[in-house]
């Protein structure tokens, strides 16, 4: 799960900063020299925080599918429910960023969004059910 962790995190930083620069470009700023990113490096960051958040999906299905999984629950098929609202809940913050509606810090938005509660809860079920 390590690497499932490591990945989605890696997506959100990366949709944080994807995010700031679209709002900046939207807005017809120009970003400062903080963190070194460019208007020109949105197409580039968008595509590596899409394939960083998938690759956390796929790491997510094989722990799901390995045997890991069914050392430590006991219905662990339930679990294959939790990846298509992973990849729904991921891919709702990669559009917003892309439309320029995410104007927060991605843990902040999953915190506050009625959809992202939602799903957050049905992940908990999910989980508490295959135990």
């Amino acid at each position: 799960m390590a690497g499932f962790s490591i990945f989605l995190f890696l997506s959100l930083a990366i949709v944080k900063r994807f995010a700031k620069l679209e709002n900046l470009r939207t807005s017809g700023s120009t970003p400062g020299n903080g963190r070194g990113y460019l208007l020109a490096d949105m197409e580039l960051l968008r595509s590596l925080g899409i394939a960083s958040a998938f690759a956390a999906m796929v790491v997510l299905a094989i722990y799901i599918g390995g045997a890991s999984a069914a050392k430590h629950y006991s219905q662990p098929e339930l679990l294959w429910l939790i990846v298509p609202l992973m990849i729904l809940w991921i891919s709702q913050v990669w559009l917003l960023a892309s439309r320029g509606k995410l104007d927060e810090d991605p843990i902040v938005f999953a915190l506050s969004d009625r959809v992202s509660l939602a799903i957050e809860a049905a992940v908990v079920v999910i989980a508490l059910l295959a135990i």
